[in-house]
């Protein structure tokens, strides 16, 4: 893959790697400096990429460690436990059909959370919002707000966390 093609598909597909990062890093300014890091890495690493592999899935790869190493630099734990990152990743990432499982998952936990935590993962995900536009939205705090996705994406982490462990 040559530069123009890189800059392509980084225009075309990280916003998958960040929805991947910003699931496992709620706050958007450290997700979005994680996707830089993460950028950055691909593109020096970009004689590692296999091109019949999913570019996607090789950011994410990249993009984990980095979240790994944000953590640690944060000397915070990570909410979702590493046992549980590495399983979902473990499923998710190792081919093409695995993601499209790890989607399937996903949609069916968001069922079986409460129709305003579905409209909060919508306004921020599906619509781009700040947490402060979906605090104004739904007359929260900012701080409410954040912690109420936290809580919505740990409930979403240990969902697909039980279906794995089902299969």
């Amino acid at each position: 893959m040559n530069s123009e093609q890189f800059t392509q598909k980084i225009l075309t597909e990280s916003k998958f790697i960040y929805q991947y990062i910003i699931f496992l890093v709620p706050n958007a300014s450290d997700a979005e400096d994680i996707l830089q890091e993460t950028t950055l890495i691909m593109w020096r690493k970009l004689d590692t990429y296999d091109d019949n592999s999913s570019f996607v899935g090789w950011g994410r790869g990249i993009a984990r460690n980095c979240i790994r190493n944000f953590w640690r630099k944060k000397r915070r734990m990570n909410y979702l436990g590493d046992d549980l990152v590495k399983l979902i990743e473990e499923e998710s990432f190792s081919g093409g059909n695995n993601e499209t499982q790890q989607e399937k998952l996903l949609q069916e936990c968001i069922q079986l959370i409460s129709k305003n935590e579905r409209k909060m993962l919508f306004m921020r995900y599906e619509k781009g919002s700040t947490l402060k536009e979906i605090a104004c939205n739904l007359g929260m705090s900012i701080n409410m707000t954040f912690r109420k996705l936290a809580r919505i994406h740990d409930t979403l982490a240990r969902c697909i966390g039980r279906k794995i462990s089902e299969n």
